[in-house]
């Protein structure tokens, strides 16, 4: 998913961010059935990674979106309540989760934790099909192919080592991956630099102080909020042996916060 967001967020420039926003949400929910019936690790984790691509595709549009249907005098309230919104998921969503393993429906166990997703993407296409404005692509903006391959490529070379160079034992190809990524994505500030028209990430932006530190202060904050829910959530149900419900139930007070 990290990888696809920049792509995500372009495509939704060319072919309109409406459509762009229905194909991530029915291909996540087709997604979301092949995870519901992986039969082996392989099999989960081929769905995963379309769950992602599709969610790289959806994800992107929500803000462009909000300023296509928002008008800039209630923009700042659509953001405020954006935030509340992005909260309360962050609390009912490990919540429904650990509720719906430990309730086993139907015999389903964790299958259900996917399955739900199935009726809650049918009425978020229907919705967005019903309610979201048909935003006209943007002429002559072409998808910048070479931009997109260094950046997504210099994702995957940073993520993956963090995500398993661990429980490998760090061992010389996790750095030399990490490295690789440092080099990759030089490359792609330089090809973006010389790029005459469509760059995939506008250069400019890097010289505006506010945005420069706000992608600091949002980098710091989600690094950190991520990595303190995974330590929590492992640490009590494997060291304290909580329920999977139990366990979601004590992330409450942090996101209430």
């Amino acid at each position: 998913m990290t990888a696809g967001l920049l792509t995500g967020g372009r495509l939704g420039d060319i072919v309109g961010r409406k459509r762009m926003f229905l194909i991530g949400v029915v291909g996540f929910t087709i997604g979301s059935l092949f995870c519901a019936v992986a039969v082996s690790p392989e099999t989960m984790i081929a769905a995963r990674v379309v769950q992602g691509l599709f969610g790289a595709a959806m994800i992107p549009q929500g803000l462009g979106l909000m300023k296509e249907m928002f008008p800039p005098k209630e923009l700042q309230a659509a953001f405020g309540l954006f935030g509340p919104v992005m909260g309360l998921s962050a609390i009912g969503g490990p919540i429904l989760a650990g509720w719906l393993v430990s309730a086993d429906l139907f015999g389903t166990g964790w299958r259900m934790i996917f399955l739900i997703n199935l009726p809650i993407g049918v009425a978020a296409v229907l919705a967005a099909a019903r309610f979201l404005p048909s935003s006209p692509p943007a002429g002559g903006v072409r998808l910048d192919l070479p931009g997109a391959a260094l950046a997504s490529l210099g994702t995957v070379l940073i993520v993956f080592p963090l995500v398993q160079g661990g429980e490998h034992g760090w061992p010389l190809w996790s750095f030399a991956m990490m490295a690789a990524s440092a080099v990759t994505f030089a490359c792609f500030v330089a090809y973006e630099k010389r790029r005459d028209r469509d760059p995939l990430i506008a250069p400019s932006l890097f010289r505006k102080p506010a945005f420069v530190s706000g992608l600091a202060v949002g980098a710091i904050y989600f690094a950190a909020f991520g990595g303190v829910l995974l330590v929590i959530g492992l640490y009590t149900q494997l060291g304290l042996g909580y329920s999977p419900l139990k366990a979601a139930l004590t992330g409450v007070p942090s996101s209430l916060g």
